[in-house]
This record gives structure tokens, C-alpha cells and sequence, in this order.
């Protein structure tokens, strides 16, 4: 637990938080994908939405909240619209991960779900990218 302590001289105030670090390997970025979310940002993410969006995809992906790795959050500037990439791998429970296009595939058929249990828009939900960031062949018409 950190605790920050905040005074302008005649108000004090404090706020703690817990910071979690989670190591990032290689496998995970080679079997990670990248949602593209439209219209939203970095901070309204990681506010209540962030919990919500792991569990949903937990709960799509039939596995515990603790197997979904957020790697990376950060505004997509290829665009000229608001787009926020989020980097995921899962776990599986031999300890390895999802490969790649299991998790694409598997994410995109319950898109609609997850963003239903994320409280996100079914629209928020664009494309997704490969691993490694690289952009993936589309065999789909993204949501609108």
C-alpha cells in the first residue's frame, strides 16, 4: 500500500493506493492480441472500467480473473478518432498461454458479451491486432 500525503498549507489531505506489478514475458507478448476500444480513454480505462473488462473477458474466455495479463494500455496515434489498444494474453491452466489466433478467435465471437459485461458500448469494441502488435488479416467486418 502506498499513501500519498497532499497539502496546499491549510488542507491536508491523503490518498493510498496498492500498485501492482506483474512480470511481462516473451510468450506472453508472442500470444497476446490488442482489442482496439473506440471512444474511450486511458484514464476512463483504468478507472471501474478496467475491472469490469477483465472480468468479462475472464468470464467469456472461461478462465480466473488472475489468468487475464493486461500488458499494455495506450492511445491508438495511427488514427485521428479516439482509439485505445489493450494488450492481453491469458493463462491457461497448465501455465502456458492461449495461443494468438485461439484468443482472437475466441474473443471476437463474444465481443458482444464483452462488452455487455464490461459495460462497455458494443461499439467500443472495433479490431483487434496480432501478437506483437502486428495487424492481423481481417476475416471480419468490425462492430458498429
Amino acid at each position: 500500500m502506498i499513501v500519498f500525503f497532499f497539502s496546499d498549507g491549510l488542507h491536508p489531505k491523503t490518498a493510498s493506493c496498492r500498485l501492482y506489478v506483474r512480470l511481462v514475458t516473451k510468450e506472453m507478448l508472442e500470444k497476446s492480441v490488442t482489442i482496439r476500444l473506440n471512444n474511450i480513454t486511458q484514464s476512463t480505462f483504468l478507472s471501474p472500467v478496467y475491472k469490469f473488462f477483465v472480468d468479462a473477458l475472464a468470464s467469456v474466455l472461461n478462465t480466473e480473473e488472475k489468468n487475464i495479463y493486461v500488458i499494455n494500455v495506450e492511445k491508438d496515434t495511427d488514427v485521428t478518432t479516439t482509439v485505445l489498444n489493450v494488450s492481453v494474453a491469458v493463462r491457461k491452466s497448465d501455465g502456458s498461454f492461449i495461443d494468438s489466433e485461439v484468443l482472437q478467435e475466441q474473443i471476437y465471437l463474444q465481443r458482444i458479451r464483452v462488452a455487455e459485461l464490461s459495460t462497455l458500448e458494443r461499439s467500443l469494441i472495433h479490431s483487434l491486432r496480432c501478437r506483437l502488435y502486428a495487424w492481423c488479416r481481417a476475416r471480419w467486418a468490425p462492430v458498429h
